[in-house]
């Protein structure tokens, strides 16, 4: 027990001054020493043992020894909080340098393990004092390929490269020798991405999933199509590509596609699609005008012209058509066979039903078919468009299990009591409003992923009132009311899930919409409030102080810059790796 306590003088704990690693999201448990590492120039990463998806792990080791051992700036200080840091830490390592030479790389799994839902992303890393020749080799250990990824990630954030530490420079891990053991709060840590109000480049979204590693985000949930475009290029519906999208090269080839894939999975992240039904589709009828409800005029009379391009976002499909259901099938099945991932997003958010009412053919067919009663007393047909809204809804969901794949609806598709199967997903993501829809998803056990609370394109003024202006001046910091978004938080009403329920709630997604986010400046919109979401999705529910936070997201915004993300800071702060250049 001497020799422990001497050893990991120190553990990671919200007292007062706790030493904190520069690390985001913060690991589940953490021992800490006295003293620092430095790296030695012929520092070099090894896989020990590997048995399966070795061929990732070895191309992921090769990209983190090159994130780690980048040139530094022009000064050669990675990153500086503060001019004043000698008089506000009070916790700085104080023991003897040590050298580490090596980190070895150990996953235990004999057979491959598919990445899915669920899959083992725990790991360990042991880094040693470094004060002599037997302790100057660290060790990352996992089960998985997948695991060893978050742990390579871990590791490559804890060095920083310093101009001066007692002399020394160069790269550094403080507070050895040091023990971390990591796993994952939840098993579904995603973003969505809106391809279709922007088109977004290949580039940005390979930069994109690079981005969700650095946080262990692993769900890049695609919401490639919309009523502004539909970049899917179907080699059934090719018209889809010449006339639904903002231009033909503005679309997303079966190659591109695959090749984006192979990349996500090469990094640990699942790509999700989404194809949007039955509302959300108007692009569909730049094409295919026979498979949309001819409500036009309607939406103008509706919403009126100021709107503009809202007057057609919610056009539906004319889903009593059985060209709309095979052309539906027909999209879907292509995409079932072309994403691996074992879920499937089939929308159904924000229909307006009133769409379907103003179109005399859809009214005639639903008299015909059961979705509409004749009151004698006022002599009038009185329409279920919910009815048919759900026929749709188990349609389209019939057509995914199909091809074996997990449906997943936004949350209207429960709210409105369609009959889901039971492994459907449902997608939470309005405010809580006192109805208690994650209470009445849960107990109807259908598992969840949140969004609510998690909405990027979410926008807050500067000042409210005199109260809000003394705490906000000029700008809010709205990452951290999204950090602060507690999934087993009570509800309006006080409940809170059972332990039971709390198994059925996979995790959550950060919700990029794209109306106004484009190559342009999807990095600063983005990723300067995501980091709190993933670390609300990874670490210990207990790890929740904003103002924790705070600086390890400048710290990683310093690291994510070596890596061409320029991501907004949230404080006053120094960083040099952009380029070199001051």
């Amino acid at each position: 027990l001497f020799i422990f306590t001497a050893l990991f003088g120190l553990t990671a704990s919200m007292d007062a001054d706790p030493p904190q690693l520069d690390v985001v999201p913060y690991p589940q448990e953490v021992k800490l020493g006295s003293g620092y590492l430095q790296l030695d120039d012929h520092f070099l990463m090894d896989i020990n043992k590997c048995s399966a998806d070795c061929d990732v792990l070895q191309r992921a080791m090769e990209r983190y020894m090159k994130i780690i051992t980048q040139p530094p700036g022009s000064t050669g200080t990675t990153f500086r909080l503060s001019i004043f840091e000698n008089r506000i830490n009070t916790t700085e390592p104080n023991g003897p340098p040590g050298k580490l030479m090596r980190l070895n790389i150990i996953t235990t799994a004999q057979d491959p393990v598919e990445l899915q839902l669920g899959v083992d992303e725990s790991y360990e890393i042991d880094i040693p004092s470094g004060l002599n020749a037997d302790a100057q080799e660290a060790t990352l250990t996992a089960s998985t390929t997948w695991g060893a990824l978050r742990g390579l990630e871990t590791f490559a954030q804890l060095v920083q490269y310093q101009s001066t530490v007692d002399g020394l420079s160069g790269y550094v891990i403080k507070w050895s020798p040091m023990n971390i053991v990591d796993a994952p709060r939840y098993p579904w840590r995603g973003v969505l991405v809106d391809t279709a109000r922007h088109y977004l480049s290949v580039p940005l979204l390979q930069r994109t999933v690079d981005t969700m590693a650095a946080m262990k985000l692993n769900v890049l949930h695609w919401h490639i199509v919309d009523a502004e475009s539909f970049p899917y290029v179907s080699e059934k519906y090719p018209e889809l590509q010449s006339k639904a999208t903002y231009h033909p090269s503005a679309s997303y080839s079966k190659d591109t596609i695959k090749d984006l894939i192979a990349y996500a999975r090469d990094r640990g992240v699942r790509i999700m699609p989404e194809f949007d039904t039955p509302g959300h589709t108007a692009a569909i009828g730049q094409a295919y005008p026979d498979l949309i409800a001819d409500c036009y005029d309607w939406m103008v009379e509706y919403y009126g012209t100021n709107l503009r391009w809202s007057l057609f976002d919610n056009v539906a499909l004319d889903v009593t058509k059985d060209a709309t259901k095979k052309f539906a099938a027909d999209i879907i099945s292509e995409m079932a066979e072309l994403f691996p991932d074992d879920y499937f997003h089939i929308g159904g958010d924000e229909v307006n039903q009133g769409c379907w009412g103003a179109v005399p053919s859809i009214n005639s067919w639903m008299q015909e078919n059961g979705f509409a009663e004749y009151n004698t007393s006022t002599q009038s047909w009185e329409y279920d468009y919910t009815a048919l809204q759900g026929a749709w809804t188990e349609f389209v969901q019939g057509v995914t299990a199909s091809h074996k794949k997990h449906a997943m609806v936004w949350e209207e598709s429960f709210s409105l009591g369609f009959n889901l199967a039971k492994d459907t997903v449902v997608h939470v993501w309005l405010p809580d409003d006192g109805s208690d829809i994650l209470q009445r998803v849960l107990e109807a056990q259908h598992r969840v992923v949140l969004s609510n609370g998690w909405y990027l394109d979410r926008q807050a003024p500067t000042c409210v009132d005199d109260s809000v202006c003394e705490v906000n001046w000029m700008w809010i910091w709205s990452g951290r009311d999204m950090y602060e978004v507690e999934p087993l938080a009570p509800s309006l009403s006080g409940w809170t899930p059972s332990e039971e329920q709390e198994k059925l709630i996979l995790g959550g997604e950060a919700a990029s919409w794209g109306e106004s986010t484009d190559d342009k400046n999807f990095d600063a919109r983005v990723w300067s409030r995501t980091p709190g979401i993933a670390e609300r999705l990874w670490s210990p529910r207990s790890y929740n102080d904003p103002w924790n936070l705070q600086p390890r997201i400048s710290a990683l915004a310093c690291n994510l810059a070596r890596r061409g993300v320029a991501i907004a800071d949230s404080q006053p702060a120094f960083c040099d790796y952009y380029n070199g250049n001051l």
